[in-house]
């Protein structure tokens, strides 16, 4: 696989996403969490970099899942001050994988757009709550929208 994968949130849904997409051929080169000790866990099982601030996963990654809780975490990883995920992103495709409300979806899509980012998912595509089925293979699509194996 040549796309690049990097993930921001490694909670239980995040690191079996990252899990399942290593062992589907995809190169995780990148995780980040609030819960920097888990991050480190997840990075050296994977065999990745575990970052600290945000814009180093973008640099990382051409493909970059958040896994992320709520709207206030999500506009914190996208428009916080000094350190989100638009520096350097250009190029980049994003998969947003969060229940968020649709204005949030909106605000995240529109800052894509203008800083010619490809965000893949919607709010009329949620990812569902199955914590312990994203290692046995999708349930649901969205979250692998953006990638293509022969790339």
């Amino acid at each position: 696989m040549s796309q690049t994968v990097a993930f921001v949130g490694v909670g239980k849904m995040g690191a079996n996403m990252a899990r399942r997409l290593k062992e589907c051929g995809y190169s995780v080169t990148a995780v980040l969490d609030v819960n920097a000790p888990a991050a480190a866990e997840l990075a050296a099982e994977l065999g990745c970099k575990a970052c600290t601030k945000l814009a180093e996963v973008t640099a990382a990654a051409d493909v970059i899942f958040t896994v992320i809780t709520n709207d206030a975490a999500m506009r914190s990883i996208y428009f916080g001050a000094g350190d989100n995920l638009l520096a350097g992103a250009a190029g980049k495709i994003f998969i947003n994988c969060a229940t968020l409300s649709p204005a949030m979806f909106r605000e995240v899509y529109d800052a894509a757009k203008q800083a010619e980012i490809r965000a893949e998912a919607s709010a009329k595509e949620p990812i569902h709550s199955a914590l312990n089925t994203e290692l046995d293979g999708p349930r649901s699509a969205p979250a692998s929208k953006g990638l293509r194996p022969s790339m």
